[in-house]
């Protein structure tokens, strides 16, 4: 309701930041069309900053509906503006990632459901999601997929777990060097044994 205030006086300390959070309340209430049909009614606002945000806005949501072949095209208008500064700059990238690693690949659908579920604060359902997708033929994808749903575990408490699916992590991946880091963390700070730490470490 505050934020609806703001946005109908077009109060200008507030009215960009109302406007982005009116549309992170309606992604976390999973209303993503309700969401685009905001953007798109504010999109041609004459604020290029504003402007910036709500495309990327726009990218975020496409991302969770899969839609890729819009994905792909505001991904490439988005990386010929100026936005290496851009407070959102990396979640950019992660998604241009994402597209590309996933490249059309049929569980990519599933996956964009896992992370928005995290986005809606709904963990549990997202490692659900992702505990389905652990054992996909695609060694990239999975050990991707493994090494989220490992932290996620991590982040659960599920201390036990967490180390048993980091160690399912392909040898030569990208993600073991992070899957070693996060094992010699866990055996560090929190089983306090040391030599096991040190041995990752090293």
């Amino acid at each position: 309701k505050l934020y609806n205030n703001i946005i109908q006086h077009k109060n200008n300390d507030f009215y960009n930041q109302s406007i982005e959070r009116k549309i992170d309340v309606m992604i976390s209430q999973g209303k993503l069309e309700k969401a685009l049909d905001f953007i798109n009614k504010n999109i041609n606002i004459k604020d290029e900053d504003l402007k910036i945000n709500l495309l990327i806005k726009e990218i975020q949501i496409l991302y969770y509906q899969n839609d890729t072949e819009n994905l792909s095209s505001k991904l490439d208008y988005i990386m010929k503006q100026n936005i290496l500064s851009h407070k959102y700059y990396n979640d950019i990238l992660s998604i241009m990632n994402d597209v590309l690693i996933f490249n059309d690949d049929v569980n990519f659908e599933k996956y964009a459901q896992a992370m928005l579920k995290l986005y809606q604060n709904k963990r549990t359902e997202a490692l659900n999601i992702l505990e389905g997708l652990v054992n996909i033929d695609n060694d990239q994808i999975r050990d991707k997929i493994i090494y989220q749903y490992a932290y996620l575990n991590f982040l659960q408490g599920n201390i036990e777990k967490t180390v048993l699916v980091l160690n399912d992590i392909s040898f030569d991946s990208g993600y073991k060097e992070k899957a070693i880091l996060l094992k010699a963390e866990i055996y560090d700070y929190i089983e306090e044994d040391k030599s096991k730490a040190v041995d990752l470490y090293l």
